[in-house]
Order: structure tokens, then sequence, then C-alpha cells
């Protein structure tokens, strides 16, 4: 038979807590299922049009990738609305999608080659946020989210996220839980001086 002595060792190893003077005040209770996961830190939001008012333009507009590339890229309003405004112009109808109007005040299709080519040609690199065979999902908060100016893919919108704010027409957050798809990171300078040259790229 096993003394007291090593019972009382088995016990303690077993269940150290109950021999723990500090317990339960010096532990942390967390709930079945869950991780100890540290708070994480909120964008601060700052309104920004994209200077969509200071050009003369006016009324309700599905404009939020035009003013989230304006806004980090720094290119004027107008130069890159008349930019996209060709390019979904250009998009070849597909099984999926129709012809579409040249007018980037009603949406523009991210995933269409002519886009990407468009991002690309203005220094952007594109980061897919989601990736096959990893659950963690990066959320839109300044904890998830490198640093840089980035223009952020989030489900059915599109927002500008520069020195760790949140640059939109409202805050799109969720408090920092909004799932991100991807961003568009800055990694170099343009490739096209002003957009002049930017029909060479933007071909549906």
């Amino acid at each position: 038979m096993m003394d007291k002595t090593n019972i009382e060792a088995q016990r303690k190893e077993i269940w150290p807590e109950i021999y723990d003077p500090d317990f339960p005040y010096g532990y942390e209770v967390i709930p079945l299922g869950r991780t100890s996961e540290p708070e994480k830190v909120l964008l601060t939001f700052k309104y920004n049009d994209g200077g969509r008012r200071a050009v003369g333009m006016k009324g309700e507009a599905r404009d939020c990738v035009t003013r989230a590339i304006a806004i980090i890229s720094d290119e004027p309003y107008h130069v890159i609305h008349q930019a996209l405004s060709r390019g979904t112009g250009s998009q070849r109808a597909s099984k999926r999608t129709p012809k579409r109007e040249g007018n980037a005040d009603l949406g523009i299709n991210t995933q269409r080659k002519w886009f990407k080519s468009f991002m690309t040609s203005l220094g952007f690199t594109w980061c897919p946020a989601l990736k096959v065979g990893k659950t963690t999902r990066v959320r839109l908060n300044h904890t998830d989210l490198p640093s840089g100016n980035l223009v952020v893919a989030l489900k059915g919108h599109y927002t500008a996220v520069k020195n760790g704010q949140l640059h939109d027409v409202y805050d799109c957050s969720c408090n920092g839980k909004r799932v991100v798809l991807g961003y568009w990171k800055k990694t170099r300078s343009n490739e096209t001086s002003g957009l002049k040259n930017t029909d060479a790229t933007i071909r549906g």
C-alpha cells in the first residue's frame, strides 16, 4: 500500500489548485471550448469620402472601391473614378456577369483580371487573409492587420486603413470583429504617371 505522503503528492500532481492558497483568486476562469486571447486593439475611425464631395460629385453611389483606392494611393478621387469607369466599361460579359455600364458609381467587380492589373500598376500587392487549411481569421482591427496603408477587402465592401486609422464614410469594423478577406498593400511606386497610361492595363 502507498503511504499517506505518496498519496498526498499524487493528489497535488493531479489537482494542484486545491493545495494552492491563492485558488481561486489567482486563477483566470476560461469557459470550456475557448482559449484565452489578448484583447484586440480597435482601429480609430475617421470620416473620409476620398475627395468625392470636393470634386463636386454628389448623390448615392456604390463607390467604396474608388474611395478606398483614392485614399491609400493619394491619387485624386476623380482620376481613380475615371480609370475604374473605363475598366468596368471595357469588362467583357461572362456566364455570371453581363456587360456592365462604364460607371464606377455602380460598383466594381474586383475579381476581374483588369482590376487586378490596375491595382498592380498602382504599386499594390494582393495579400490574401483567408488561406486554405488555416482556421484563424484576420479581423478588421489594429491587432490583426499589419502596419502600413492598406486597401482592405471585406465581404461586399472595400475600405481603407491608413496609419492605424479606419478611413471610410462609416465605421464598418463591427467593433473589430468583421472578417477580412484580404488586402492590397502598397509595395512600390506607381508604374503609371498620374494614371495617364491605364488604358494599357485596363482590359476586360
